[in-house]
């Protein structure tokens, strides 16, 4: 099975591609980040997937509360990084 995506641990500099950031998956916590992996993969659209620890500093800039998923990609209209946060929204944003 082909993938297009990379893992990496902690925060990922942009690339070029989506970043999506997630959390390890174990049996108790939610594991909704799956929706928009999927939606990247079925659309063929190339991300890294950061997996990351939400207690970092660093991840409030990103999502205010530090949930997972979320994703950083570049804007070209903005012309500036964007982020998006909450699985719907991240699915959302990439159907656009």
């Amino acid at each position: 099975m082909s993938t297009n995506g990379e893992a990496h641990l902690g925060d990922k500099s942009y690339d070029g591609k989506v970043i999506i950031y997630i959390i390890q998956a174990d049996q108790t916590n939610y594991i909704n980040y799956i929706k928009p992996l999927i939606l990247m993969e079925e659309l063929g659209t190339p991300y890294e997937i950061s997996v990351i620890d939400t207690k970092s500093q660093w991840y409030y800039a990103v999502h205010p509360e530090r949930y997972v998923p979320a994703l950083k990609d570049w804007c070209p209209d903005a012309k500036k990084e964007v982020t998006v946060f909450e699985s719907t929204a991240c699915l959302q944003y990439l159907a656009e």
